[in-house]
């Protein structure tokens, strides 16, 4: 949302918070938007509290609207400020409370006030949807085409694998300009141990640099791989072209997820690659992690 000075003259409306919705449905790694949601039985969340075999819980799929506001310019009712917040409803106490707190961190700005309740994100937002509708002035008497400034947060369940639940943080906000920004992050919580993991935690003791070797592989692979420049022979100069212009080298990230497939890394826009590209995933096969993950994790 854009941060200008509010000036305390617009209307606004608030939806309660914990009002329980559906679960959303993953969006692809090239939308721009929250994908729709999808209908989702009482059984869903009951079922989290029956555990399977093996004592582990079964995680349900519902989620639930934490925040829900939306601000206009006075007169101007087209012209809006919004934000949203969902987050999942697994039906598991401790793990809602933990994905809680890793939405209270991601709001956390460095030298601001670390967000520690929900009482102090509604604060936090209210104060930017004030910002963005007190900018959005200009807008309304210009009467530009620009009437809508949003910031939406859908932090939703993808699946689970055995011990391992798999959870989408994603955000898409529009503060004017030629387009809106979006960003997406994968969090892995391990269901026995209860704590989310970070890639330190699945990889054997010194393999790291096993792995980051295999994941600069495949940044290498990526960059060349839609490069309609590339002929077969200057592979080496359009890599160091694009490593230059971007980021010299994919990192390591938590933002990752345990598939069949592999340990994939997830990117959001601009971080390896420009706008254009979308989200960039980085797959790093079972066959290239044995010996280099812990057994328990290995896909």
């Amino acid at each position: 949302l854009s941060a200008c000075q509010p000036s305390g003259n617009s209307q606004s409306a608030d939806t309660p918070a914990g009002k329980a919705v559906s679960a959303p449905t993953a969006a692809s790694s090239a939308d721009t938007s929250a994908a729709a949601p999808a209908p989702v039985a009482a059984s869903d969340v009951q079922a989290a509290s029956v555990p399977q075999a093996s004592g582990i819980p079964v995680v349900g799929t519902a989620s639930v609207v934490l925040y829900d506001k939306t601000q206009c310019v006075q007169g101007h009712p087209t012209y809006c400020a919004k934000s949203n917040i969902r987050l999942p409803q697994t039906g598991i106490a401790w793990l809602d409370d933990l994905l809680k707190q890793q939405l209270y961190e991601d709001f956390s700005t460095e030298g601001q006030p670390a967000v520690k309740s929900d009482a102090a994100l509604r604060k936090l937002i209210d104060h930017l949807v004030a910002e963005s509708a007190d900018g959005l002035k200009d807008y309304a008497a210009e009467k530009s085409a620009i009437n809508e400034l949003y910031d939406n947060t859908d932090f939703s369940f993808q699946y689970q694998r055995g011990r391992l639940a798999t959870f989408r943080l994603f955000h898409n906000s529009y503060s004017g300009g030629a387009h809106n920004n979006y960003a997406e992050s994968y969090i892995t919580v391990d269901l026995e141990k209860r704590r989310v993991l970070n890639i330190a935690d699945i990889v054997a003791e010194g393999k790291l640099a096993a792995l980051d070797a295999l994941l600069q592989k495949r940044y290498d692979e990526f960059i060349l791989a839609d490069n309609q420049e590339y002929d077969g022979n200057n592979g080496a100069a359009l890599i160091r072209q694009h490593k230059e212009t971007f980021s010299k080298k994919a990192e390591l990230t938590d933002s990752f997820e345990l598939t069949a497939d592999g340990l994939a890394f997830h990117y959001s826009p601009y971080e390896i690659a420009p706008f254009a590209a979308g989200v960039v995933k980085l797959t790093v096969t079972p066959d290239e992690l044995k010996g280099i993950l812990r057994p328990e994790y290995l896909p």
